[in-house]
């Protein structure tokens, strides 16, 4: 399949179009946002790139449909083309301490169930967490529509939380993109240390959380850290 012209570049990654219309190319690259800057950070591309094909994979084992179709070389992905929904989904299972002095919870408590934010693409809302009944006042999504991305990530939460347990690591908060293909619903992007917050499991739940944080002195490890063992 032949490699056409770009589509959209955005922080981290590039996007092109192919000879089959139905497929894009993702380019992941070493470079991760760092304020009004970009950081480039070796072997951020092919980590991003391997640890969001295994868990693409992952899940779908577990039948939630992805945009996912095979790796092309260690910075690239097959994917397949989807009109995307203009916001994010944020699931959030633990109370960071921003969160909690914000709304009122523990600091490091458990949510339960996980809470469900939505956050708009436009630059003047990207900022903005909204409900379900912003986004579909806003037409950005019907109530149908986000009545089935909440149960996606519902299924996604259930399926990830017990994988990363697994390797000793605890999925506090992530995003999600979603997008659609012939009338269905189905996760895209990217699932990488880009989108996802992870703690070491430790007794002091404030020891070594930032160890796998892009924005931490040594983002390289994190990255590393987080392949090992999402691939043993």
């Amino acid at each position: 399949m032949d490699k056409k012209e770009l589509i959209c570049e955005g922080q981290s990654k590039k996007v092109y179009a192919t000879s089959d219309p139905s497929m894009c190319i993702l380019e992941f690259l070493d470079k991760i946002p760092a304020g009004k800057k970009k950081k480039t950070v070796k072997k951020r591309a092919t980590s991003s790139t391997q640890i969001s094909a295994r868990l693409f994979l992952y899940l779908k084992s577990f039948r939630v449909l992805n945009h996912f179709f095979k790796t092309l070389n260690d910075k690239e992905m097959l994917v397949k083309k989807l009109d995307m929904f203009p916001f994010r989904v944020v699931v959030r299972n633990i109370a960071t301490p921003d969160f909690a002095k914000r709304y009122g919870f523990e600091k490091n408590s458990p949510l339960t169930p996980p809470i469900f934010e939505f956050y708009p693409k436009a630059s003047d809302l990207k900022e903005v967490a909204m409900n379900d009944s912003h986004v579909s006042a806003h037409g950005l999504a019907t109530q149908e529509e986000l009545r089935r991305i909440k149960a996606i990530s519902t299924r996604i939460n259930a399926v990830l939380v017990p994988f990363f347990l697994r390797r000793k690591l605890r999925l506090i908060e992530y995003y999600l993109e979603f997008g659609k293909a012939e009338d269905k619903i189905v996760l895209g992007d990217e699932i990488s240390p880009d989108t996802i917050v992870l703690w070491d499991i430790t007794d002091d739940p404030e020891a070594k959380k930032d160890i796998f944080s892009i924005f931490s002195k040594t983002p390289e490890k994190g990255y590393t850290e987080i392949l090992k063992r999402v691939t043993q």
